[in-house]
């Protein structure tokens, strides 16, 4: 595990390293994370009985298989396997102050989080192409038990869409089970941008003037805070248009600058209290150019 790690003011902690893996069948080993069980060597033979193929002049249609003959269609894998994996690891929880503390994995399959056995929040459900992202707020510093349960069978999930895509086949990406790409543990503070979208669109202005562009941004507040801010500000700064590079326009951070009831005009909750932010609100704003 990686110390050391800050991003801003706020802690980033690297879960790199060796974790242990039991398979549903009883076969245990060390794995490297980020990585698979295949690159670990964790898993089964590859026999003709993992290859599909609908054509039968292949010899691949079905009752036509050679279950322990080498596999034709395909390049064979070193080790296979499908179904859960829990990986499991010792990890020391700094103190966080009144932070938030996540967990990121960036690539998996089907994933859950438990610690000390017990399952921890999905913060951002993850997919096939996206980070899964799990809430630890309220654990107690110190060492803790951590276990990834990586699940390529897809549970819940329409198995057979994702096993016969690109995605999954064992001719393109594998049926690969583990986590790859960046997975760390991090902080941030109680409120925070969780995400925002710029959407520029031109417009026609009247009295024959040239065009301009509206700028459409959506700003997401993280859900889940303890704390609300109150007369926060969001301002959006664009060098080229403070440099004045382009024609016919103002600073951003004159076209866009909402605070307190601004905020609320915006897209917050005027009823339940105008000058507060909510915590997972979806706030929309809009600025001419």
């Amino acid at each position: 595990m990686e110390k050391g790690l800050w991003d801003g003011a706020y802690m980033r902690i690297l879960l790199n390293g060796k974790w242990h893996v039991v398979l549903e069948d009883g076969t245990t080993g060390q794995m490297d994370l980020p990585g698979t069980l295949d690159e670990n060597g964790i898993g089964h033979r590859d026999v003709g009985a993992n290859q599909w193929h609908p054509d039968a002049v292949l010899g691949n249609a079905a009752g036509e298989i050679d279950k322990d003959a080498p596999i034709a269609t395909r390049f064979t894998r070193r080790h296979t396997y499908e179904g859960e994996a829990r990986i499991s690891r010792k990890i020391t929880v700094p103190d966080y102050g009144t932070d938030r503390l996540f967990v990121l994995a960036e690539r998996a399959r089907a994933l859950r989080l438990l610690v000390d056995g017990e399952a921890c929040a999905v913060f951002r459900q993850g997919t096939l192409s996206t980070p899964y992202i799990f809430e630890l707020t309220g654990a107690a510093p110190g060492e803790h038990e951590f276990t990834f349960l990586s699940d390529n069978s897809y549970p819940g999930m329409p198995k057979a869409a994702i096993c016969y895509s690109s995605a999954a086949t064992d001719e393109t990406q594998t049926n690969w089970n583990g986590i790859l790409g960046e997975c760390s543990m991090y902080t941030r503070p109680q409120n925070f941008i969780d995400s925002l979208r710029v959407y520029p669109r031109a417009v026609k202005r009247k009295r024959k003037k040239a065009g301009g562009y509206v700028l459409d941004v959506c700003v997401e507040l993280a859900p889940g805070a303890k704390k609300v801010y109150k007369d926060a500000k969001i301002i959006l700064q664009s060098e080229a248009l403070a440099a004045g590079e382009l024609e016919d326009t103002q600073t951003l951070t004159e076209i866009i600058s909402y605070s307190g009831e601004g905020l609320a005009e915006a897209g917050t909750d005027k009823e339940e209290n105008p000058k507060q932010w909510k915590s997972g609100s979806v706030i929309c704003l809009c600025g001419r150019m």
